[in-house]
């Protein structure tokens, strides 16, 4: 895999993070190169990087408005147990490890009751919730540019 992208290459990347939508001759109007020379790159951004494309999802127009972030711990007899728990689980938007053999799980739920029985399926399964933060107000969302 490459270190580092071209300017051209990076400047692509950004847009489309910004709106994947657009097509090919308004971003090569942009940067300033031919439609044919946008496709390329892509090709090879495409081959080079992992590359998902993904819808992202104001929850709480669906009816999930209740978000959290929780601090979990394995204990080492049951850790497997855990993950496996936490990587299956539906309310769960994206799972981390972080230092400390903890996880930082993003979860999402529909009502008050969801959410207490979750937590209370943390610990059936041998996991101990650390920290839980409630996601008041989303501020910034994937706007890191490369």
């Amino acid at each position: 895999m490459k270190e580092s992208l071209t300017e051209k290459s990076r400047l692509l990347l950004n847009m489309l993070r910004k709106n994947s939508r657009l097509k090919k001759s308004e971003i090569a109007s942009a940067i300033g190169i031919k439609i044919s020379s946008v496709s390329t790159i892509m090709e090879s951004i495409e081959k080079d990087l992992e590359i998902r494309y993904v819808s992202l999802v104001d929850y709480r127009q669906i009816g999930h408005s209740i978000r959290n972030a929780f601090i979990i711990e394995g204990k080492d007899e049951n850790d497997g147990n855990v993950l496996e728990f936490l990587r299956s689980h539906e309310n769960i938007n994206s799972l981390h490890r972080i230092e400390g053999g903890l996880y930082l799980a993003d979860v999402i739920f529909r009502s008050m009751k969801d959410m207490a029985d979750f937590t209370e399926a943390v610990s059936d399964c041998g996991g101990r919730i650390k920290k839980e933060y409630y996601i008041v107000e989303e501020l910034k969302r994937e706007e890191f540019e490369v």
